[in-house]
Protein backbone atom coordinates (compact mmCIF):
# COMPACT_ATOMS: atom_id res chain seq x y z
CA UNK A 1 0.00 0.00 0.00
CA UNK A 2 1.28 3.47 -0.87
CA UNK A 3 0.31 6.85 0.56
CA UNK A 4 0.66 10.48 -0.43
CA UNK A 5 3.07 10.94 2.50
CA UNK A 6 6.67 11.73 1.52
CA UNK A 7 9.09 10.36 4.11
CA UNK A 8 11.57 13.23 3.72
CA UNK A 9 9.03 16.01 4.11
CA UNK A 10 8.83 17.58 7.58
CA UNK A 11 5.15 18.49 7.26
CA UNK A 12 4.33 15.01 6.02
CA UNK A 13 6.16 13.51 8.97
CA UNK A 14 4.17 15.76 11.30
CA UNK A 15 0.96 14.52 9.69
CA UNK A 16 2.04 10.91 10.10
CA UNK A 17 2.99 11.50 13.73
CA UNK A 18 -0.35 13.15 14.50
CA UNK A 19 -2.21 10.33 12.75
CA UNK A 20 -0.32 7.72 14.70
CA UNK A 21 -1.05 9.50 17.97
CA UNK A 22 -4.76 9.72 17.08
CA UNK A 23 -4.93 5.99 16.34
CA UNK A 24 -3.11 5.14 19.56
CA UNK A 25 -5.48 7.35 21.55
CA UNK A 26 -8.48 5.75 19.86
CA UNK A 27 -7.15 2.36 20.91
CA UNK A 28 -6.77 3.55 24.50
CA UNK A 29 -10.29 4.98 24.51
CA UNK A 30 -11.70 1.75 23.10
CA UNK A 31 -10.05 -0.36 25.80
CA UNK A 32 -11.61 1.77 28.53
CA UNK A 33 -15.02 0.50 27.45
CA UNK A 34 -16.04 -2.19 29.95
CA UNK A 35 -18.74 -3.43 27.57
CA UNK A 36 -16.28 -4.41 24.81
CA UNK A 37 -17.29 -7.76 23.33
CA UNK A 38 -16.64 -10.07 20.38
CA UNK A 39 -18.95 -12.53 18.62
CA UNK A 40 -19.25 -15.92 20.30
CA UNK A 41 -16.86 -18.48 18.89
CA UNK A 42 -14.20 -15.95 17.85
CA UNK A 43 -12.58 -15.58 21.27
CA UNK A 44 -9.44 -17.64 20.57
CA UNK A 45 -8.54 -15.89 17.33
CA UNK A 46 -9.42 -12.49 18.76
CA UNK A 47 -7.31 -13.02 21.88
CA UNK A 48 -4.17 -13.79 19.88
CA UNK A 49 -4.86 -11.03 17.35
CA UNK A 50 -5.46 -8.55 20.17
CA UNK A 51 -2.18 -9.47 21.88
CA UNK A 52 -0.18 -9.02 18.68
CA UNK A 53 -1.98 -5.76 17.95
CA UNK A 54 -1.28 -4.38 21.43
CA UNK A 55 2.38 -5.32 21.13
CA UNK A 56 2.48 -3.45 17.82
CA UNK A 57 0.69 -0.41 19.28
CA UNK A 58 3.01 -0.17 22.26
CA UNK A 59 6.04 -0.67 20.04
CA UNK A 60 4.80 2.03 17.65
CA UNK A 61 4.48 4.41 20.58
CA UNK A 62 8.09 3.62 21.46
CA UNK A 63 9.11 4.53 17.90
CA UNK A 64 7.34 7.89 18.18
CA UNK A 65 8.99 8.64 21.51
CA UNK A 66 12.39 7.60 20.18
CA UNK A 67 12.04 9.69 17.04
CA UNK A 68 11.07 12.73 19.09
CA UNK A 69 14.19 12.17 21.23
CA UNK A 70 16.55 12.06 18.24
CA UNK A 71 16.90 8.31 17.75
CA UNK A 72 16.82 6.92 14.22
CA UNK A 73 18.42 3.62 13.10
CA UNK A 74 18.24 2.37 16.70
CA UNK A 75 14.47 2.19 16.20
CA UNK A 76 14.70 -0.12 13.17
CA UNK A 77 14.37 -3.36 15.17
CA UNK A 78 11.24 -1.97 16.84
CA UNK A 79 9.73 -0.94 13.49
CA UNK A 80 10.54 -4.43 12.20
CA UNK A 81 8.53 -5.90 15.07
CA UNK A 82 5.57 -3.61 14.35
CA UNK A 83 5.69 -4.55 10.66
CA UNK A 84 5.84 -8.28 11.41
CA UNK A 85 3.07 -8.22 14.02
CA UNK A 86 0.59 -6.09 12.07
CA UNK A 87 0.85 -8.30 9.01
CA UNK A 88 0.57 -11.35 11.27
CA UNK A 89 -2.69 -9.97 12.69
CA UNK A 90 -4.14 -9.76 9.18
CA UNK A 91 -2.79 -13.25 8.39
CA UNK A 92 -4.38 -14.70 11.54
CA UNK A 93 -7.74 -13.01 11.09
CA UNK A 94 -8.04 -14.02 7.45
CA UNK A 95 -7.19 -17.69 8.12
CA UNK A 96 -9.11 -18.22 11.34
CA UNK A 97 -8.93 -20.93 13.99
CA UNK A 98 -6.67 -23.29 12.05
CA UNK A 99 -4.09 -20.50 11.85
CA UNK A 100 -4.46 -20.04 15.61
CA UNK A 101 -3.75 -23.76 16.05
CA UNK A 102 -0.67 -23.40 13.84
CA UNK A 103 0.67 -20.59 16.02
CA UNK A 104 0.10 -22.69 19.16
CA UNK A 105 1.80 -25.70 17.55
CA UNK A 106 4.78 -23.57 16.51
CA UNK A 107 5.03 -22.14 20.02
CA UNK A 108 5.05 -25.68 21.38
CA UNK A 109 7.93 -26.62 19.10
CA UNK A 110 9.86 -23.54 20.20
CA UNK A 111 9.20 -24.35 23.87
CA UNK A 112 10.54 -27.86 23.37
CA UNK A 113 13.68 -26.52 21.69
CA UNK A 114 14.27 -24.12 24.58
CA UNK A 115 13.80 -26.82 27.21
CA UNK A 116 16.26 -29.11 25.41
CA UNK A 117 18.79 -26.28 25.32
CA UNK A 118 18.30 -25.68 29.04
CA UNK A 119 18.79 -29.39 29.69
CA UNK A 120 21.86 -29.68 27.47
CA UNK A 121 23.52 -26.69 29.18
CA UNK A 122 22.60 -27.93 32.68
CA UNK A 123 20.43 -25.00 33.74
CA UNK A 124 19.07 -25.62 37.26
CA UNK A 125 15.56 -24.59 36.14
CA UNK A 126 15.44 -27.12 33.28
CA UNK A 127 13.60 -29.80 35.25
CA UNK A 128 10.92 -27.36 36.41
CA UNK A 129 10.38 -26.08 32.87
CA UNK A 130 10.06 -29.67 31.63
CA UNK A 131 7.57 -30.55 34.36
CA UNK A 132 5.50 -27.42 33.70
CA UNK A 133 5.51 -28.19 30.00
CA UNK A 134 4.37 -31.79 30.54
CA UNK A 135 1.61 -30.62 32.87
CA UNK A 136 0.37 -28.07 30.33
CA UNK A 137 0.29 -30.72 27.58
CA UNK A 138 -1.62 -33.13 29.80
CA UNK A 139 -4.14 -30.41 30.69
CA UNK A 140 -4.62 -29.50 27.02
CA UNK A 141 -5.68 -33.06 26.20
CA UNK A 142 -5.49 -34.84 22.84
CA UNK A 143 -5.11 -32.94 19.59
CA UNK A 144 -8.31 -32.44 17.55
CA UNK A 145 -9.05 -34.90 14.77
CA UNK A 146 -8.46 -33.27 11.40
CA UNK A 147 -8.89 -34.30 7.79
CA UNK A 148 -5.78 -34.78 5.63
CA UNK A 149 -6.58 -31.49 3.90
CA UNK A 150 -6.77 -29.70 7.26
CA UNK A 151 -3.49 -31.25 8.39
CA UNK A 152 -1.79 -30.10 5.19
CA UNK A 153 -3.15 -26.59 5.63
CA UNK A 154 -2.05 -26.59 9.29
CA UNK A 155 1.50 -27.41 8.23
CA UNK A 156 1.36 -24.67 5.60
CA UNK A 157 0.27 -22.17 8.24
CA UNK A 158 3.02 -23.33 10.61
CA UNK A 159 5.52 -22.70 7.84
CA UNK A 160 4.13 -19.22 7.25
CA UNK A 161 4.26 -18.36 10.97
CA UNK A 162 8.05 -18.69 10.97
CA UNK A 163 8.77 -17.57 7.39
CA UNK A 164 7.72 -13.96 6.93
CA UNK A 165 8.88 -13.91 3.30
CA UNK A 166 6.52 -16.73 2.41
CA UNK A 167 3.72 -15.21 4.46
CA UNK A 168 4.04 -12.00 2.44
CA UNK A 169 4.26 -14.00 -0.79
CA UNK A 170 0.97 -15.80 -0.07
CA UNK A 171 -0.65 -12.38 0.23
CA UNK A 172 0.85 -10.93 -2.93
CA UNK A 173 3.04 -8.56 -0.91
CA UNK A 174 6.48 -10.06 -1.42
CA UNK A 175 7.70 -6.70 -2.76
CA UNK A 176 7.63 -5.51 0.87
CA UNK A 177 10.20 -8.07 1.96
CA UNK A 178 13.18 -5.82 1.07
CA UNK A 179 11.81 -3.33 3.62
CA UNK A 180 11.79 -6.09 6.21
CA UNK A 181 15.31 -7.15 5.20
CA UNK A 182 16.55 -3.57 5.53
CA UNK A 183 15.04 -3.28 9.01
CA UNK A 184 16.53 -6.67 9.88
CA UNK A 185 20.01 -5.41 8.99
CA UNK A 186 19.77 -3.17 12.07
CA UNK A 187 18.51 -6.04 14.22
CA UNK A 188 21.76 -8.02 14.00
CA UNK A 189 25.50 -7.40 14.16
CA UNK A 190 26.06 -6.08 10.64
CA UNK A 191 28.09 -3.47 8.80
CA UNK A 192 24.87 -1.42 8.74
CA UNK A 193 24.80 -1.02 12.52
CA UNK A 194 28.50 -0.16 12.64
CA UNK A 195 28.44 2.07 9.59
CA UNK A 196 25.67 4.24 10.97
CA UNK A 197 28.22 5.81 13.32
CA UNK A 198 31.13 6.20 10.92
CA UNK A 199 31.36 8.75 8.12
CA UNK A 200 33.86 8.19 5.32
CA UNK A 201 35.62 11.46 4.43
CA UNK A 202 36.97 12.45 1.02
CA UNK A 203 40.58 12.30 2.22
CA UNK A 204 40.23 8.63 3.11
CA UNK A 205 39.87 9.14 6.86
CA UNK A 206 36.83 8.43 8.99
CA UNK A 207 34.75 10.70 11.16
CA UNK A 208 33.36 9.01 14.26
CA UNK A 209 29.76 10.00 14.98
CA UNK A 210 27.97 10.07 18.31
CA UNK A 211 24.63 9.44 16.62
CA UNK A 212 23.57 8.30 13.18
CA UNK A 213 22.94 11.01 10.61
CA UNK A 214 19.61 10.13 9.03
CA UNK A 215 17.42 12.56 7.14
CA UNK A 216 13.66 12.40 7.32
CA UNK A 217 11.33 10.42 9.54
CA UNK A 218 10.65 7.29 7.51
CA UNK A 219 10.03 5.15 10.59
CA UNK A 220 7.31 7.49 11.85
CA UNK A 221 5.55 7.36 8.49
CA UNK A 222 5.92 3.59 8.40
CA UNK A 223 4.39 3.01 11.83
CA UNK A 224 1.53 5.42 11.12
CA UNK A 225 0.53 3.34 8.10
CA UNK A 226 1.01 0.11 10.05
CA UNK A 227 -1.18 1.36 12.91
CA UNK A 228 -3.90 2.16 10.39
CA UNK A 229 -3.60 -1.34 8.89
CA UNK A 230 -3.69 -2.89 12.35
CA UNK A 231 -6.83 -0.99 13.30
CA UNK A 232 -8.45 -2.07 10.05
CA UNK A 233 -7.64 -5.71 10.79
CA UNK A 234 -8.71 -5.73 14.45
CA UNK A 235 -11.66 -3.37 14.75
CA UNK A 236 -14.13 -5.45 12.67
CA UNK A 237 -13.58 -8.37 15.06
CA UNK A 238 -15.15 -6.35 17.89
CA UNK A 239 -18.87 -5.77 18.20
CA UNK A 240 -19.67 -2.30 16.88
CA UNK A 241 -16.40 -1.89 14.94
CA UNK A 242 -15.29 0.74 17.53
CA UNK A 243 -12.21 2.08 15.71
CA UNK A 244 -14.05 2.79 12.43
CA UNK A 245 -14.31 6.58 12.84
CA UNK A 246 -10.59 6.85 13.63
CA UNK A 247 -9.75 4.60 10.69
CA UNK A 248 -11.68 6.78 8.26
CA UNK A 249 -10.06 9.96 9.59
CA UNK A 250 -6.60 8.39 9.33
CA UNK A 251 -7.35 7.32 5.76
CA UNK A 252 -8.07 10.93 4.86
CA UNK A 253 -5.03 12.28 6.67
CA UNK A 254 -2.67 9.76 5.02
CA UNK A 255 -4.25 10.06 1.58
CA UNK A 256 -5.50 6.48 1.27
CA UNK A 257 -9.25 7.00 0.97
CA UNK A 258 -10.71 4.17 -1.10
CA UNK A 259 -7.42 2.24 -1.12
CA UNK A 260 -7.39 -1.38 0.17
CA UNK A 261 -5.45 -1.33 3.43
CA UNK A 262 -4.84 -5.04 3.87
CA UNK A 263 -3.46 -7.61 1.44
CA UNK A 264 -5.64 -10.61 0.51
CA UNK A 265 -4.45 -14.21 0.44
CA UNK A 266 -3.70 -15.41 -3.08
Amino acid sequence: MTTTIAVGDAQAAATARATARTLLQAATDMLQNDALSVPQGTEKVFGLAYGWWRFACRSAELVLLGDESGFSVELAPVVRGVFNHIYAVNWLVSNGELAFDAVVAHAGEEDEKLIKKLESTAWPQAAKYRADRDQALAKAGPLPVRTPAEEALLKQYQHEVKNFHDQLDRYGSVELYPVYSHLSSFSHTTTATAGAYIQELSDGTQQLLQKAQVEGHAYVVHVAVLLLQGAEALSPLIDGDPLRASIEKARQDLGVVGVPLLPVRK
